[in-house]
């Protein structure tokens, strides 16, 4: 793998000295480390959950996809399983938790055992992808009730 350097240098206007310079070396093969953006404006103060919920949180949002065709993610009994036992808890607390964060917003229920990131709180992928399901989401509320 090659390596990518980029120098920075910061010169001084009045006597042409160098005043700061510094590199900065990337590997070709590293590309940008997976993330989900958080919006601000929402009503949703993702900052103060608790430890089980931001677990459930990350846990989803890891598994969650970029695509809007495929946002879902299932969290059934086995995932609450894994989930309690990796936090030391019981699936009573887990299922607790992640009540909580449909309550909140933070995730939508949109099937049996099926979760996704509330588009209008939290945005994993390009803003293309964030716009259609944001726009899915509006169609959804829109549609009557049965």
């Amino acid at each position: 793998m090659g390596k990518k350097i980029q120098t920075f240098t910061t010169i001084d206007d009045l006597t042409g000295e160098v005043r700061d310079q510094y590199s900065v070396f990337t590997s070709a093969g590293e590309g940008e480390q997976a993330f989900v953006k958080v919006y601000l404006n929402s009503d949703v103060d993702v900052f103060s959950l608790s430890k089980t919920e931001s677990f459930i949180l990350r846990y989803i949002a890891r598994r969650s996809s970029a695509s809007p065709d495929r946002p879902e993610v299932i969290f059934n009994i086995h995932s609450k399983r894994d989930v309690a036992k990796q936090l030391g808890c019981t699936v009573g607390n887990v299922t607790y938790a992640l009540s909580n964060l449909v309550r909140a917003k933070v995730l939508l229920h949109v099937g049996t055992s099926a979760y996704q990131l509330n588009p209008y709180v939290l945005g994993k992928g390009t803003w293309r992808s964030i716009k259609e399901l944001r726009a899915r989401l509006n169609a959804k509320e829109k549609e009557p009730i049965e």
